[in-house]
């Protein structure tokens, strides 16, 4: 726990930082190598994976999640009008091109309804497709307000104002050899269900 003790296997060090093995942020700076799968495993948990990764991924995959979501919707909708567009009655009012599918697209799944654009009950499939919509953007939404929350929630900043000893000693406590350091809190507010772990790293042969 900021100890600084600097690790053996210079391999294992991600290129570009400090080569310490316990950030002051209590990360490890170690990366695991010749793992098979490496990148599968990371997205069969890929809730995890959103909230380790930086914002910038973060909020891209928000913004391709909708984007893509809204093309895909527009695209069957737009199919939808073309195959029954010799109806006499249409199957949604005031959409003919694909602008004004993907205009629906994005009304459907956040049920923003500006009036101009609606179903009817000609087409059966049309209102099962605004269902399934529906149903996709709520838990779209969900899963993304999850991930962020939980992005936001972490005390990664934090540990900006907890600061170390700069020294470490060894000394006998209760007839054993123990390694001391000071932590100390620069904030007068308390961190709430605060665990505190230390590493001690050593090399043997």
């Amino acid at each position: 726990m900021g100890v600084g003790l600097k690790p053996q296997q210079q391999g294992l060090l991600r290129p570009g930082v400090r080569k310490d093995i316990i950030r002051k942020n209590g990360d490890c700076n170690i990366t695991f190598s010749n793992l098979k799968k490496r990148r599968s495993r990371y997205l069969q948990d890929l809730y995890t994976t959103l909230v380790d990764v930086q914002w910038r991924w973060t909020l891209l995959v928000f913004f391709l999640a909708f984007i893509i979501s809204w093309l895909i919707f527009a695209f069957i909708w737009y199919m939808i009008i073309k195959v029954h567009g010799d109806r006499a009655e249409p199957c949604i009012y005031n959409v003919e091109t694909f602008t004004a599918s993907f205009l629906f697209s994005i009304e459907t799944q956040h049920t923003i309804g500006y009036g101009h654009r609606y179903t009817t009950e000609a087409c059966p499939e049309a209102v099962l497709v605004m269902c399934i919509q529906s149903i996709t953007g709520v838990i779209l939404q969900a899963f993304m307000v999850g991930v962020v929350f939980a992005k936001l929630t972490r005390p990664k900043q934090r540990t900006n104002t907890i600061i170390f000893s700069r020294n470490v000693c060894i000394c006998m406590r209760d007839g054993r050899l123990c390694l001391l350091f000071r932590v100390g809190d620069m904030r007068k507010s308390f961190i709430i269900g605060a665990n505190v772990r230390a590493q001690v790293i050593r090399k043997r042969t």
